[in-house]
């Protein structure tokens, strides 16, 4: 759901209370004080939440999640499947990289890093936007991370 100018994660700044969650042991009468709104619940309160959630906001159904910062999501039977190939092969394009050999990571130590020849870079832009988005895929991919910090 794409919620126009709400949080539904953020801190409350209103008392909000709540019947506990089931499979939670309580006494009889008991609630819970929540302290950061939360995600998830059973698909009918979900449904109903988002019906109460469009009569107070803009609301636009996205459907299952796809993509997101950079993510594929897939769903199975066993779990979740995180991707980001197509991030990396759109970056892959946007750097005009394609058809490229690759070679393995850590970088060999044996070799000399530097510009082919001492001019400038013709879109400097471009190269801060590329380092930047693989300072950002270091976040998932470790492996890749001495190689990022020799060309950033």
């Amino acid at each position: 759901m794409d919620v126009k100018n709400v949080f539904l994660n953020d801190d409350l700044h209103k008392e909000v209370y709540m019947m506990p969650p089931l499979g939670v042991p309580h006494q009889l009468g008991e609630i819970c004080k929540l302290h950061k709104a939360l995600y998830g619940g059973d698909h009918d309160g979900i449904e109903s939440l988002k019906s109460e959630l469009a009569r107070s906001f803009s609301m636009k159904d996205l459907g299952m999640l796809r993509y997101f910062l950079g993510s594929e999501v897939a769903y199975s039977l066993k779990g979740y499947l995180l991707s980001q190939s197509k991030y990396i092969a759109n970056l892959f394009k946007r750097a005009r990289l394609t058809g490229n050999r690759i070679v393995d990571t850590p970088l060999e130590t044996n070799v000399k890093y530097s510009p082919s020849n001492d001019t400038p870079l013709e879109d400097s832009g471009l190269y801060r936007t590329i380092v930047g988005s693989l300072v950002y895929l270091t976040v998932a991919r470790l492996d890749i991370a001495h190689a990022v910090h020799v060309v950033s």
